[in-house]
Protein backbone atom coordinates (compact mmCIF):
# COMPACT_ATOMS: atom_id res chain seq x y z
CA UNK A 1 0.00 0.00 0.00
CA UNK A 2 1.16 3.52 -0.78
CA UNK A 3 0.68 6.38 1.65
CA UNK A 4 -1.84 8.05 -0.69
CA UNK A 5 -4.02 4.93 -0.59
CA UNK A 6 -4.70 5.10 3.15
CA UNK A 7 -8.39 5.23 4.07
CA UNK A 8 -9.79 8.26 5.86
CA UNK A 9 -10.80 8.21 9.53
CA UNK A 10 -8.41 5.36 10.34
CA UNK A 11 -6.63 5.09 13.68
CA UNK A 12 -2.95 5.97 13.34
CA UNK A 13 -0.04 5.18 15.68
CA UNK A 14 3.12 7.28 15.31
CA UNK A 15 6.23 5.63 16.72
CA UNK A 16 9.26 7.86 17.31
CA UNK A 17 12.59 6.15 17.98
CA UNK A 18 15.88 7.61 19.16
CA UNK A 19 18.41 4.93 19.94
CA UNK A 20 16.66 2.47 22.27
CA UNK A 21 14.05 5.04 23.37
CA UNK A 22 10.58 4.81 21.83
CA UNK A 23 7.64 7.22 22.10
CA UNK A 24 4.17 6.54 20.71
CA UNK A 25 1.37 8.94 19.81
CA UNK A 26 -2.19 8.44 18.55
CA UNK A 27 -3.90 10.23 15.67
CA UNK A 28 -6.37 9.70 12.79
CA UNK A 29 -6.03 9.85 9.01
CA UNK A 30 -7.85 12.90 7.67
CA UNK A 31 -7.05 13.70 4.03
CA UNK A 32 -4.77 13.00 1.07
CA UNK A 33 -3.09 16.11 -0.38
CA UNK A 34 -0.64 15.86 -3.28
CA UNK A 35 0.18 12.22 -2.51
CA UNK A 36 0.83 13.00 1.18
CA UNK A 37 -1.30 11.89 4.11
CA UNK A 38 -2.63 14.49 6.52
CA UNK A 39 -3.41 13.25 10.03
CA UNK A 40 -4.86 14.97 13.08
CA UNK A 41 -2.26 17.25 14.62
CA UNK A 42 -0.48 15.42 17.42
CA UNK A 43 -0.52 17.38 20.68
CA UNK A 44 0.63 16.77 24.23
CA UNK A 45 -0.48 19.11 27.04
CA UNK A 46 -2.15 21.21 24.33
CA UNK A 47 1.19 21.79 22.58
CA UNK A 48 1.96 20.59 19.05
CA UNK A 49 4.55 17.79 19.10
CA UNK A 50 7.59 18.34 16.87
CA UNK A 51 8.08 15.17 14.84
CA UNK A 52 10.47 16.69 12.29
CA UNK A 53 13.74 16.21 14.16
CA UNK A 54 16.61 14.76 12.12
CA UNK A 55 17.82 12.81 15.15
CA UNK A 56 14.81 10.47 15.31
CA UNK A 57 13.32 7.69 13.20
CA UNK A 58 9.56 7.89 12.68
CA UNK A 59 7.19 5.14 11.55
CA UNK A 60 3.43 5.31 11.09
CA UNK A 61 1.03 2.38 11.47
CA UNK A 62 -2.51 2.70 10.05
CA UNK A 63 -5.29 0.41 11.30
CA UNK A 64 -6.42 -0.89 7.91
CA UNK A 65 -8.40 -4.09 7.32
CA UNK A 66 -7.68 -6.96 7.38
CA UNK A 67 -4.25 -6.07 8.80
CA UNK A 68 -2.59 -2.84 9.98
CA UNK A 69 -0.13 -1.29 7.53
CA UNK A 70 3.19 0.14 8.72
CA UNK A 71 5.13 2.86 6.89
CA UNK A 72 8.77 3.13 7.96
CA UNK A 73 11.24 6.02 7.77
CA UNK A 74 8.59 8.66 7.13
CA UNK A 75 9.08 12.42 7.08
CA UNK A 76 6.62 14.42 9.20
CA UNK A 77 5.96 18.13 9.40
CA UNK A 78 3.21 20.46 10.60
CA UNK A 79 1.08 22.07 7.89
CA UNK A 80 -1.92 24.39 7.93
CA UNK A 81 -4.93 23.78 5.69
CA UNK A 82 -8.23 25.67 5.79
CA UNK A 83 -7.23 27.21 9.10
CA UNK A 84 -6.51 23.85 10.77
CA UNK A 85 -3.16 22.35 11.76
CA UNK A 86 -2.25 18.82 10.66
CA UNK A 87 0.79 16.61 10.69
CA UNK A 88 1.79 15.69 7.14
CA UNK A 89 3.13 12.18 6.53
CA UNK A 90 5.40 11.82 3.50
CA UNK A 91 7.21 8.71 2.29
CA UNK A 92 8.22 7.14 -1.01
CA UNK A 93 8.24 3.66 0.53
CA UNK A 94 5.29 1.29 0.36
CA UNK A 95 3.69 0.22 3.63
CA UNK A 96 3.75 -3.40 4.76
CA UNK A 97 1.14 -5.39 6.61
CA UNK A 98 1.95 -6.29 10.21
CA UNK A 99 0.51 -8.90 12.53
CA UNK A 100 -1.97 -7.69 15.17
CA UNK A 101 -0.85 -10.36 17.63
CA UNK A 102 1.17 -8.95 20.50
CA UNK A 103 3.28 -10.67 23.10
CA UNK A 104 1.40 -12.46 25.86
CA UNK A 105 0.01 -9.68 28.07
CA UNK A 106 -2.67 -9.90 30.72
CA UNK A 107 -4.92 -6.92 31.35
CA UNK A 108 -4.96 -5.87 35.02
CA UNK A 109 -6.79 -2.53 35.32
CA UNK A 110 -6.06 -2.09 39.04
CA UNK A 111 -4.81 0.98 40.92
CA UNK A 112 -1.23 0.75 42.12
CA UNK A 113 1.59 2.64 43.79
CA UNK A 114 4.85 3.42 42.02
CA UNK A 115 8.11 4.28 43.75
CA UNK A 116 10.40 6.19 41.38
CA UNK A 117 14.15 5.52 41.49
CA UNK A 118 15.37 5.81 45.09
CA UNK A 119 12.61 8.21 46.13
CA UNK A 120 10.62 6.76 49.03
CA UNK A 121 7.54 8.78 48.08
CA UNK A 122 4.99 6.79 46.04
CA UNK A 123 2.73 7.97 43.22
CA UNK A 124 -0.72 6.75 42.26
CA UNK A 125 -0.78 4.89 38.92
CA UNK A 126 -3.05 2.53 37.01
CA UNK A 127 -1.63 -0.93 36.32
CA UNK A 128 -2.55 -1.51 32.66
CA UNK A 129 -1.11 -4.95 31.90
CA UNK A 130 1.63 -7.40 32.82
CA UNK A 131 3.60 -10.04 30.94
CA UNK A 132 6.40 -12.35 31.98
CA UNK A 133 8.95 -9.81 30.73
CA UNK A 134 7.43 -6.45 31.65
CA UNK A 135 4.46 -4.33 32.65
CA UNK A 136 2.66 -1.15 31.62
CA UNK A 137 1.32 1.59 33.86
CA UNK A 138 -0.67 4.76 33.22
CA UNK A 139 0.33 7.97 34.99
CA UNK A 140 -0.18 11.72 34.94
CA UNK A 141 3.54 12.22 35.57
CA UNK A 142 6.12 12.64 32.81
CA UNK A 143 9.01 10.30 33.57
CA UNK A 144 12.26 9.77 31.69
CA UNK A 145 13.25 6.67 29.77
CA UNK A 146 15.44 4.38 31.97
CA UNK A 147 13.62 5.50 35.13
CA UNK A 148 13.54 2.68 37.70
CA UNK A 149 10.09 1.85 39.07
CA UNK A 150 9.02 -0.31 41.99
CA UNK A 151 5.34 -1.10 41.45
CA UNK A 152 2.98 -2.58 44.02
CA UNK A 153 -0.74 -3.31 43.83
CA UNK A 154 -3.37 -5.52 45.44
CA UNK A 155 -5.30 -8.09 43.40
CA UNK A 156 -7.95 -10.18 45.20
CA UNK A 157 -6.22 -9.63 48.52
CA UNK A 158 -2.76 -10.57 47.23
CA UNK A 159 0.00 -7.97 47.04
CA UNK A 160 2.03 -8.02 43.82
CA UNK A 161 5.41 -6.25 43.74
CA UNK A 162 7.30 -5.68 40.48
CA UNK A 163 10.56 -3.88 39.75
CA UNK A 164 11.22 -2.56 36.29
CA UNK A 165 12.80 0.09 34.10
CA UNK A 166 10.97 2.42 31.70
CA UNK A 167 11.82 1.52 28.09
CA UNK A 168 8.90 3.12 26.23
CA UNK A 169 6.44 6.03 26.56
CA UNK A 170 3.11 6.51 24.80
CA UNK A 171 1.21 9.77 25.14
CA UNK A 172 -2.58 9.43 25.22
CA UNK A 173 -5.19 12.02 26.26
CA UNK A 174 -2.72 14.05 28.36
CA UNK A 175 -1.70 10.95 30.27
CA UNK A 176 1.32 8.73 29.69
CA UNK A 177 1.49 4.96 29.29
CA UNK A 178 4.86 3.59 30.37
CA UNK A 179 6.15 0.28 29.11
CA UNK A 180 8.58 -1.17 31.65
CA UNK A 181 11.00 -4.06 31.34
CA UNK A 182 11.09 -6.33 34.37
CA UNK A 183 14.43 -6.17 36.16
CA UNK A 184 13.66 -9.42 37.95
CA UNK A 185 10.50 -11.51 37.70
CA UNK A 186 9.08 -12.31 41.15
CA UNK A 187 8.49 -15.90 42.13
CA UNK A 188 5.07 -17.16 41.02
CA UNK A 189 4.49 -14.45 38.39
CA UNK A 190 3.91 -17.01 35.62
CA UNK A 191 1.25 -18.83 37.67
CA UNK A 192 -0.44 -15.54 38.59
CA UNK A 193 -0.62 -14.49 34.92
CA UNK A 194 -1.93 -17.90 33.88
CA UNK A 195 -4.75 -17.66 36.43
CA UNK A 196 -5.62 -14.14 35.26
CA UNK A 197 -5.60 -15.24 31.63
CA UNK A 198 -8.00 -18.12 32.30
CA UNK A 199 -10.48 -15.72 33.89
CA UNK A 200 -10.66 -13.74 30.64
CA UNK A 201 -11.98 -16.78 28.75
Amino acid sequence: MKINEVGMGKDVIIEVSKGTNILKFESKSMEIVQDDLLIECVRYNNKVVNLASKNVVVSVTVDENPLPVKFSDVDMSVVKKDGELYHRVRTAKDGREVNRRESFRVFIGEPGLAQINENTKTRDVLVKDISTTGFAIVSDDDLDINTNIRLSFIDKGTQIILQGCVVRKEYRNNRVIYGCKLVKAPKGLGNYLARKQRKHF
